[in-house]
């Protein structure tokens, strides 16, 4: 297993950086008509439907659901989980969870998944990471997902769910922390861009949020097992024929206490230039918010929002220097509120080395959010990735 798992991953990099390779070359063509590397989103407009009793999406069609919840034939999908946890003894715990799928040539199709926890009352920051070849790849259907990631004498990362109800199970090699949770979806599915967003050269993808979750369950700390009574969990999935790697991007989930959420980023080319900025407001529930139906959605475009980063930090492992803290206006328009956010990280070093499994580093971060929204106090909690800084390094 231990030989078979790193010729995959030799396979799984060589593959990924001759796709990249391509991809930029294409971006990059001095001869044809200039392209943005990533173009802004052009929606398709029938992805946002949700019928029943139609074909599960293929390039170019609907979003549907159970379906979609489960694995795809793509070049790329990924189950992404960030969220606060709060334990029977009063402290705060910030977590990520994600397990990526890929699916290159005629190699196996293979998994990577990084597990991390963000202690705010000491102060640190520890993750794991693992690759695996999957098993037991059933794509479609309408079961759902579930993924399992293997390695020699450890327990395996389990990730399984359907109808916005799911259960994730991981713990770090070397035994410092752990989870075991249940997460419910209590407001619905956000459509990104109405679900699903062309990237012209760099490929196509479905995107889609559960926005705000539930969540139960342990969390392993050491030797204790500490029962969560409370917190809240941000959900992602993408999946589609799209490698997004000519440069980077800022990506910030929003949970606000009033109820509402936001979603939005920043994309960068290769020369870090900025090239997209896209969003999505979700009000706060009205009535008949259902797990398995979309929310009213609001888009955010480039015009509406400003990002300036407040501040820097180095790691001194790396040597990479990240933006650290974050102010971000929203323009007021038609169902859009006017906001002045603030988003501190509970801790400056929340940075992932993960070469060891998709060849990159990043820096993913547990939030608080201060400021206004309409003029009035609002608070909240979020998350912030961080990609592309160690371009030329």
């Amino acid at each position: 297993m231990y030989k078979a798992t790193n010729l995959y991953k030799i396979g799984f990099l060589v593959t990924l950086l001759i796709t990249a390779s391509l991809l930029l070359a294409a971006c990059g063509d001095s001869t044809a008509e200039k392209k943005e590397a990533f173009p802004t989103p052009i929606k398709n407009p029938t992805a946002g439907q949700i019928p029943n009793g139609t074909p599960g999406p293929v390039p170019g069609t609907i979003v549907k659901f159970p379906e979609d919840e489960a694995p795809h034939n793509n070049i790329t999908e990924w189950w992404y989980y960030t969220g606060h946890l709060n334990t029977e003894d009063g402290q705060r715990y910030g977590f990520e969870y994600v397990i990526f799928q890929g699916i290159r040539a005629d190699f196996p199709v293979g998994y990577a998944s990084h597990f991390a926890i963000s202690n705010e009352q000491n102060s640190t920051f520890q993750y794991d990471q693992r690759l695996s070849i999957a098993t037991n790849f059933k794509p479609g259907g309408s079961d759902g997902f579930n993924l399992s990631i293997s390695k020699p004498k450890q327990a395996s990362w389990t990730m399984k769910g359907v109808g916005g109800i799911d259960q994730l199970k991981a713990a770090m090699d070397d035994g410092t922390y752990g989870i075991d949770l249940e997460v419910r979806d209590v407001k619905g599915i956000a459509l990104h861009g109405g679900g699903q967003f062309s990237y012209g050269p760099s490929g196509s993808s479905y995107y889609y949020s559960r926005t705000r979750m539930e969540v139960s369950g342990t969390l392993q700390v050491g030797s204790e097992s500490k029962k969560i009574v409370g917190g809240q969990v941000w959900f992602d999935k993408q999946w589609g024929n799209f490698l997004p790697l000519a440069g980077g991007w800022d990506w910030f989930s929003t949970q606000l206490d009033d109820g509402s959420e936001m979603m939005f980023y920043n994309l960068r080319d290769k020369d870090n230039k900025l090239v997209q900025v896209f969003g999505t407001y979700l009000p706060t529930c009205q009535p008949n918010c259902t797990p398995n139906k979309p929310l009213k959605a609001v888009d955010i475009v480039a015009s509406d929002i400003i990002i300036k980063d407040n501040g820097k930090w180095k790691s001194p492992k790396t040597g990479i220097s990240w933006p650290s803290g974050w102010t971000v206006t929203i323009k007021a328009k038609a169902d859009l509120p006017a906001m002045e956010l603030t988003y501190k990280p509970i801790l400056p070093n929340q940075e992932l080395d993960t070469r060891g499994s998709t060849a990159t580093i990043y820096w993913e971060g547990d939030s608080q959010i201060s400021g206004t929204k309409n003029g009035q106090p609002v608070t909240g909690s979020g998350y912030v990735e961080l990609t592309g800084y160690d371009i030329g390094k």
